[in-house]
C-alpha cells in the first residue's frame, strides 16, 4: 500500500446534507439564497448557492449538485489525494467542480451521478464516515 493509499484509507468522506447550486455572477453583491461559498477572482464571481431549489433570478446557474466532503487525514502530505478523487469520479464519466479547504475537499457533482461517483470512490478506497 502506497502512501497515497494509507492517507485515503484514513480520510473518510460524507455526503453534505445540501443540494447546491454554482452561480456566476459579474455583481459579487448579488444575493441569491443562502450562500455556502463565495469566490471573486477578479473577473468574474462565482456562488455556491445551498438550496433545494434554483435560486430565483439567476440565469447563469450549473446544478442541482451535492457534494461529498473528503475529510484529509493528512493535509499537504498526500500529493496527488484530490487526482485521485476526481479521477475515479471522472473515469464514471461524471463531470467534477472541486473546492478545497485546509482540511476538506469537496467534490461536487450533478445530483443525479451521487450514487455512481459514491461508487467510484469506495473502489478507489475512500470510505464513508461512520
Amino acid at each position: 500500500m502506497t502512501q497515497l493509499d494509507e492517507v485515503i484509507a484514513s480520510s473518510p468522506y460524507e455526503l453534505a446534507d445540501s443540494t447546491f447550486w454554482m452561480v456566476r455572477s459579474e455583481d459579487a453583491a448579488a444575493d441569491a439564497g443562502t450562500r455556502w461559498g463565495d469566490f471573486d477572482d477578479g473577473l468574474e464571481n462565482t456562488r455556491v448557492i445551498a438550496s433545494p431549489k434554483p435560486p430565483a433570478g439567476e440565469d447563469d446557474l450549473y446544478g442541482p449538485l451535492r457534494a461529498f466532503r473528503l475529510r484529509v487525514s493528512k493535509p499537504f502530505a498526500a500529493p496527488g489525494f484530490l487526482a485521485a478523487a476526481c479521477t475515479a469520479v471522472a473515469d464514471r464519466d461524471i463531470a467534477v467542480l472541486v473546492i478545497s479547504t485546509f482540511t476538506y475537499d469537496y467534490v461536487f457533482v450533478r445530483a443525479e451521478r451521487v450514487a455512481d461517483a459514491e461508487a467510484a470512490l469506495r473502489e478507489r478506497g475512500f470510505r464513508a464516515s461512520v
